[in-house]
Parts: structure tokens; sequence; C-alpha cells
């Protein structure tokens, strides 16, 4: 849920309120009770954040669609990939060897968007070689232990790394 006031919320940003409350690990209401997610045995959420999924689409199709699918396909709608139509590449990162010269040396600023799940501590500079200039890395995993490596790529190449939480 979120307050419905703030500038975010007002923006349909709910993600980036500040009175956020997530549907899982977080505290919802006064009471503070703890929410669980898919884990919980039921769940109450206000209609406003509620996707009709069609009868036809399995609950173990729309689960992923929904989980997954909705934090990879929000980076891609606002970089304007999506927009953009077909010819854009995406990179996911862990699918390319950084220990291979030859294939980083075949890759280097071949995308248009990296979307980096990567939820250990890591070193960015590697990243910032595959993207076209000025494209942007999207940050979607956490670092565990906080923080990433790396910079100076951000000057050479003109890319940006932006977050995202949904």
């Amino acid at each position: 849920d979120s307050c419905r006031g703030c500038r975010s919320c007002e923006e349909d940003l709910e993600q980036y309120c500040q009175k956020v409350e997530w549907t899982y690990n977080s505290k919802r209401g006064e009471e503070g009770e703890l929410t669980f997610g898919g884990y919980s045995a039921g769940i109450v959420v206000d209609e406003h954040f509620v996707a009709l999924v069609p009868n036809a689409i399995p609950d173990e199709v729309a689960a992923p669609l929904l989980c997954a699918g909705a934090t990879v396909y929000s980076p891609l709608e606002r970089f304007g990939i999506i927009a953009a139509g077909e010819g854009r590449r995406v990179g996911v990162a862990g699918l390319v060897n950084y220990n291979d010269a030859q294939e980083m040396a075949h890759a280097s600023r071949s995308l248009d968007i990296i979307i980096d799940t990567i939820a250990v501590k890591h070193d960015m500079n590697m990243r910032f070689s595959l993207l076209k200039a000025e494209s942007p890395l999207v940050l979607i995993g956490i670092p565990a232990g906080g923080g990433m490596q790396g910079g100076n790529g951000l000057i050479f190449t003109g890319v940006s790394i932006a977050g995202s939480l949904i």
C-alpha cells in the first residue's frame, strides 16, 4: 500500500512512496504486522494494486509474469526499449563470461540496456564496456553487504546507473 498523496503516488510511482507497505517483509499498519507475500495463507490488497489475470492463463504461468516479468518489463518501458521496437539489444547481467577476453571484445558496446539482477558486490566497469554510449545499467538486485565496485567506466562511456523496484 502507499499514502496516495505524495508526489511519487500522484505520478503513479507508488513504489517510491516514503510510506510504502511492501507485499513481503514489511510492517503493515499501526499494529506493525509483518507481511509475507507469496508465503502468506491469504493476502489483503487494495484494488488499486490488483491486476486481473484472465482465466485462460494458468497460475503457474501468471505468477512469474507478475513477479519477474514486471520487474524486467518496467525498466525496459521506462528507458524506451519497448517503444523503440525491434533491433534493441538487452543484456541481463550474468549471461556473458567476463573472464573470456574474446567474448567481451565481441560484445563491446553492443547493448542498449543492461538489467543487473546480481545481489552480491560486483565490479560494474566490465558491464559499462558492454553498453552503447549513454545507455543505462539498471540495478534490480540489491548487493548484499552494500555497494558496488567501479565507476571509471561511467566517465568514458556516458553510461548512467539507475535503479528499479518494479
